[in-house]
C-alpha cells in the first residue's frame, strides 16, 4: 500500500519499482516455498476512510497473504482496522514509534533513533544552539517535534520557537518571520513530502538558507530534484539509507535498480528500499514457517512484533544503519553514520 496522491505522492515511483524489484529476486531464487511471488500494488489513499477501504478490500476480495505499507502515519490506524489483524501488516515508514499489537510490525526508524543521533552532530559540526523546530500538523511530525526538543534540551541547546501548519500552506511568510525574530541557529522540520519541496524552495528564496541550518527527517534524493539544486544550503538528513553509500550490500542493490529500471528513472531511495527489504523479510519469515498463506505468517510475525519492536532479532531491532549527510545540490554527502 503506497500513497499515490497528497504530499507523499512523489515516493509512489521508488516504493513501487523497488517492490517490484524485490518480487523479481525472490522469484528467480523459486519464490517462495516452491511458488512464485504475486505483487498486488494499491492506493493508501487520501483519507483514513479511504485506506481502511482499501485495506479491506485487499484482504477480502484480492485475498492477499500479507499487506506492507509505505505511507504516513496518520492512515496507519485505519488501515490496520480494515486490516483487523488477519493478515500481516508490515509498516515501512520513518514514524514516532510506539506501535504494538493488531498484527502490525513496524520495520521503520523512529524520531528518537534518528534525532538522537544527528542532533549532537549538528550541533558540535556547526556550532549550534538554538533552535525552532516547524513541521506539518499531524500525529507524526507533532511526536518529532517533541523528540526534538527534548534531545536538543538535553544536550544543552534552547528551543526558541515552534510551529505546525496544516498542508497546503502557500505562503511561509508568517513562519519565516518567527524564525527570524527567534534568533534560530537552526531549523529541525518534520514535513512531507512535496511539502518539504515547498518549503526548502521557499526558505532559500528569500535568504534563508545562508544563515540558519536545516536538520530535515524524511528527505531524500527525491525531495532535492523537487525543490532544485539551489535550495539546500547548509541542509542536513538523518536516514537510513543514501544513495551515495557504496558499500558492498547497498552497491549490489543500486546496480540490480539500475539492470532492472534503467538510468532515466527516478533513484531508489529510502522509502522505496524500505519495502524492498519488507519483501524480503515476508520471504524469508515464509520460508521459515515452512507453510504458505496468512495464518502461518501471522504466527512468524506474532514472534516479533512488541512495543517498539524491543523484541525483534538484533538485525531488525533498529535500523542496521543511521547516516547523518548534507545534501550538496541534488545529492547527499555523507558525513558519519552509525
Amino acid at each position: 500500500m503506497v500513497s499515490r496522491s497528497g504530499p507523499g505522492g512523489l515516493w509512489a515511483f521508488s516504493s513501487e519499482a523497488c517492490s517490484m524489484l524485490a518480487a523479481a529476486e525472490i522469484n528467480a531464487r523459486g519464490g517462495v516455498l516452491d511458488r512464485p511471488v504475486e505483487l498486488v500494488i494499491a492506493d493508501a489513499g487520501a483519507s483514513a476512510a479511504a485506506a481502511e477501504g482499501a485495506a479491506r478490500n485487499l484482504v477480502e476480495v484480492d485475498e492477499v497473504d500479507a499487506i506492507i505499507g509505505r505511507h504516513p502515519s496518520n492512515v496507519r490506524a485505519a488501515i490496520a482496522d480494515g486490516v483487523g489483524g488477519r493478515v500481516p501488516y508490515i509498516y515501512t515508514s520513518n514514524y514516532e514509534g510506539g506501535e504494538a499489537g493488531r498484527n502490525v510490525l513496524p520495520t521503520g526508524s523512529t524520531d528518537e533513533q534518528l534525532l538522537g543521533y544527528a542532533i549532537p552532530l549538528l550541533m558540535e559540526r556547526r556550532e549550534v544552539r538554538r533552535f525552532f523546530v516547524f513541521g506539518n500538523d499531524y500525529v507524526w511530525p507533532r511526536h518529532a517535534a517533541a523528540v526534538a526538543s527534548r534531545v536538543i534540551r538535553r544536550h544543552g541547546g534552547t528551543v526558541v520557537g515552534a510551529s505546525l501548519v496544516p498542508f497546503g500552506i502557500g505562503d511561509y511568510g508568517d513562519v519565516f518571520a518567527r524564525i527570524t525574530r527567534s534568533a534560530a541557529d537552526a531549523v529541525v522540520t518534520a514535513l512531507l513530502g512535496d511539502e518539504s519541496v515547498k518549503f526548502n524552495r521557499a526558505f532559500s528564496s528569500v535568504g534563508l538558507a545562508a544563515k540558519v541550518q536545516r536538520l530535515e527527517l524524511a528527505v531524500d534524493e527525491t525531495v532535492l530534484y523537487g525543490a532544485g539544486a539551489h535550495a539546500h544550503e547548509n541542509l542536513f538528513v538523518a536516514t537510513t539509507y543514501l544513495a551515495a553509500d557504496r558499500t558492498a550490500g547497498h552497491e549490489s542493490f543500486a546496480e540490480s535498480y539500475r539492470d532492472g529500471f534503467g538510468s532515466a528513472v527516478p533513484p531508489a531511495t529510502v522509502f522505496g528500499r524500505s519495502c524492498y527489504d519488507a519483501m524480503h523479510l515476508l520471504a524469508r519469515l515464509s520460508q521459515s514457517g515452512r507453510r504458505r498463506g496468512a495464518d502461518a505468517l501471522l504466527r512468524q510475525v506474532a514472534r516479533l512484533t512488541g512495543p517498539d519492536r524491543r523484541s525483534l532479532p538484533p538485525s531488525l531491532a533498529m535500523p542496521a544503519r543511521i547516516y547523518f549527510a548534507e545534501a550538496q545540490g541534488l545529492d547527499f554527502k555523507m558525513l558519519a553514520v552509525r
